[in-house]
């Protein structure tokens, strides 16, 4: 596997390798790469890359910035046709093409996958000085970590558990993100990228898994290595096939965080994260942890795909199954 990463990078940031559309992203027979034309978007950046404020006639009326990264931002917009506020992610003015080909490739991908934990994307294209723009519904919320990092959030109002046990909270959202990806691998789309940071929670309930940058189609064997090395299934690490049960490695993987405070793949540097993947040694719990949930966590873990839960439902299915066997024994 070709490495192309920065090795600065901490173990719980995602790897993107630049030249992830050649080098397993999902490609469609009739996908954004080809040279067919994209609709315009009527949203001006002009005054955020060069400062300067800038009189228009754009229905997208850039507010401000949700967040970045490094050759990527998401903004906060208002759309003046349907009086709504919108985000529009888009590429910084500084990144090369490869970049934009990948905002505009991901946008393809999640546009596809029209599920209700899923963002939806309003419109793609390019705006008036053709910059990739896409436009998706804005979530009012947090992403799951700023949950987890805090157990008073405001925003786990209306969630079950306490503060001082949310754990019953983090299942019923982990059960929502199984529907996303069952949805998506049903499209044949396998995400890669689960971890907390890209699940957003909404404020009525609503919970959407994100970022599907370095999505693929099932059965991608990738030359690049991505995804986050803190919580990676094997054959992310190895070049080797990845399906269906590569995701439910990653479910795996948060819901050991949720049972530990702790990744699943602990290092300091992301070639001690990357090591620990490859071999995914089982891990033991302590007798606070829940015995079905410890199970669960090590099962879909498990180094070989054939001994993890089948699918997204099935991991679905065995919390389910654990909630109503909790639920069962507090009432006596």
């Amino acid at each position: 596997m070709t490495s192309g990463w920065d090795p600065t990078l901490s173990p719980s940031e995602t790897i993107r390798h630049p030249t992830a559309s050649s080098q397993g992203t999902l490609l469609r027979a009739d996908s954004l790469s080809t040279t067919r034309a994209l609709p315009s978007i009527s949203v001006d950046l002009r005054e955020l890359s060069t400062g300067v404020s800038a009189t228009t006639s754009a229905d997208l009326e850039v507010r401000g910035v949700i967040g970045e990264g490094g050759m990527g931002r998401v903004l906060l917009a208002r759309q003046h046709s349907l009086i709504r506020d919108v985000a529009v992610k888009t590429s910084k003015a500084t990144a090369g093409e490869s970049a934009r080909a990948a905002i505009l490739l991901e946008g393809e991908i999640t546009g596809s996958l029209e599920h209700p934990s899923i963002v939806p994307v309003h419109a793609l294209g390019l705006d008036q000085s053709g910059q990739p723009a896409m436009v998706m519904k804005r979530i009012e919320g947090v992403a799951w970590d700023a949950l987890m990092h805090d157990p008073r959030h405001a925003d786990w109002e209306g969630w079950e558990g306490t503060p001082d046990d949310r754990l019953p909270g983090h299942l019923q959202i982990l059960m929502q993100v199984c529907n996303a990806l069952h949805f998506a691998h049903s499209r044949s789309v396998v995400h890669r990228d689960v971890k907390p940071q890209n699940v957003l929670i909404g404020r009525f309930g609503d919970v959407y898994l994100a970022d599907w940058g370095v999505a693929t189609q099932v059965g991608t064997k990738a030359q690049a290595l991505c995804g986050t090395p803190a919580y990676l299934a094997p054959e992310m690490v190895n070049g080797t096939t990845v399906d269906a049960r590569t995701d439910v490695y990653l479910l795996g993987s948060t819901l050991h965080l949720i049972l530990t405070g702790q990744p699943r793949h602990p290092g300091s540097s992301v070639t001690e994260s990357l090591m620990h993947a490859r071999s995914s040694p089982a891990f033991t719990y302590g007798p606070t942890v829940p015995v079905e949930l410890a199970a669960l966590a090590n099962r879909a873990c498990h180094v070989e795909p054939s001994q993890r839960p089948e699918s997204a439902r099935a991991f679905k299915d065995a919390l389910t199954r654990y909630v109503k066997h909790r639920d069962a024994r507090a009432l006596f």
